[in-house]
């Protein structure tokens, strides 16, 4: 996304339908997930010049992550797990098209050996109540927040599914299931999806 060659987020979406890329009906259905990957708050304002020189398979995984949890569980999404795997095989090939000099890998499954061998499961408890306190107040800000933290912490594998194993959590459950189960004495959620809202209790 050229950013620095607009100043709305409007001017963007218009040059998008001039482009030809997409079709003009689904212009807004392309930006808005890569908007929401650079900013925090979805807005177009809030941009940074140091989200947009994050990482480009950060990006990806936070695109990635948007998807998922706007239309993972989407009813009208008949095959899901084609679905998934689809978008898997877009992401990888336009990470290669970014990296051509590295190898392959697959973006957003975890593998076995995504955690190491002998390695504890961790309580990710105190680091998700961290993570609400540090402004990761919805579904969408916490996914990303994850997203950065195993970034930065070098993890095999970001996302979700890497999240869950490493928590020793059924490998598919979403973060608003793990917070209903495990922190409900600590965490309120309201809202509905895709998005839900997150505060702590007292």
């Amino acid at each position: 996304m050229n950013y620095n060659g607009f100043s709305t987020y409007k001017q963007c979406v218009e040059s998008l339908k001039e482009s030809g890329i997409v079709s003009k009906s689904r212009t807004s259905m392309v930006l808005k997930p890569i908007l929401r990957a650079f900013s925090t708050d979805g807005e177009f304002n809030s941009i940074t010049q140091q989200s947009l020189d994050m990482d480009q398979s950060l990006m990806i995984q936070r695109i990635l992550e948007d998807i998922y949890s706007r239309t993972g569980q989407a009813d009208y999404i008949e095959e899901k797990e084609l679905y998934r795997q689809n978008v898997d095989d877009y992401f990888q090939k336009v990470t290669q098209f970014l990296n051509p000099n590295k190898s392959p890998k697959v973006v957003s499954n975890v593998s076995a050996n995504a955690v190491p061998n002998g390695h504890q499961e961790w309580d990710f408890k105190p680091f998700i109540l961290q993570l609400i306190r540090d402004g990761a107040t919805d579904s969408q800000k916490l996914g990303m927040a994850i997203i950065e933290y195993q970034s930065a912490n070098n993890w095999d594998e970001t996302g979700k599914e890497a999240f869950n194993l490493k928590s020793g959590l059924k490998k598919t459950q979403s973060y608003i299931n793990t917070i209903r189960d495990s922190m409900k004495d600590s965490v309120e959620i309201e809202g509905t999806g895709p998005k839900f809202n997150f505060s702590i209790l007292n």
